[in-house]
């Protein structure tokens, strides 16, 4: 379908964006609730496994995290149990699919000193040693700063934006602080329609255009996600 071939589409475009050999940590971000982020990251987690990559996809959103619902997983133990207790835990792997889970945990009080400890490094040392890619999926900036933690471990960083529903002052908000960040940044545009031809002009036309944030955010890469499911 549409909406497969645009993610093999986004797994091309990443391997030109961040060639080499070794383990590759890519951190999705949003400017807002509901932009479609953690499906993304389902979806690009599966369409790298599938080319026979070793993958594993980490809810980092401490405070809201979403995949085990989405993939129909156990939320403990998690990423928040691994840091809380210096242990590493097994991954879990959706039915039919070929990529690695890693839940958000059980919900810490203190998610943003618990993602600042240094225990994340180890658990990042531990994921490099098994894995072709890490995806983290990360809550939305600047709602909160815990992703500003991760992303300083991040190869590349992409924004998904969501074309009906994204407002364009959370975007310039998000793109503001993701500018500050010395990282590959790359953007997914989410919630365009196939048959639509007149998306781009929306995208980079006038109106965004205004504003700057859309065009300073397509630095890597920019593809389009048709609508539907999760992986």
């Amino acid at each position: 379908s549409g909406f497969s071939e645009a993610f093999r589409i986004a797994r091309n475009n990443l391997y030109h964006a961040i060639p080499g050999a070794r383990a590759k940590i890519i951190m999705l971000s949003s400017a807002s609730v509901g932009d479609g982020k953690s499906t993304v990251a389902a979806n690009l987690a599966r369409a790298l496994a599938d080319d026979g990559k070793r993958v594993v996809l980490v809810d980092a959103d401490l405070r809201m995290g979403q995949l085990h619902h989405t993939l129909r997983l156990n939320q403990s133990p998690g990423l928040s149990d691994w840091l809380i207790d210096g242990e590493a835990v097994a991954m879990q792997t959706p039915d039919g699919q070929r990529f690695a889970v890693l839940p958000s945990g059980v919900k810490p009080p203190n998610p943003a000193e618990l993602m600042n400890d240094p225990a994340l490094k180890e658990v990042l040392k531990t994921l490099r040693a098994s894995y072709d890619f890490i995806i983290f999926d990360t809550a939305p900036v600047p709602a909160v700063s815990d992703p500003l933690i991760l992303a300083r471990q991040a190869d590349l960083i992409l924004s998904v934006v969501h074309l009906g529903h994204t407002k364009h002052r959370d975007v310039a908000a998000h793109d503001a602080i993701m500018a500050t960040l010395a990282k590959r940044h790359g953007i997914i545009i989410n919630g365009t329609q196939a048959e639509n031809s007149g998306y781009y002009d929306y995208v980079y036309g006038e109106e965004p255009a205004r504003s700057g944030a859309f065009q300073r955010l397509r630095t890597i890469f920019s593809t389009t996600m048709t609508k539907g499911r999760a992986a």
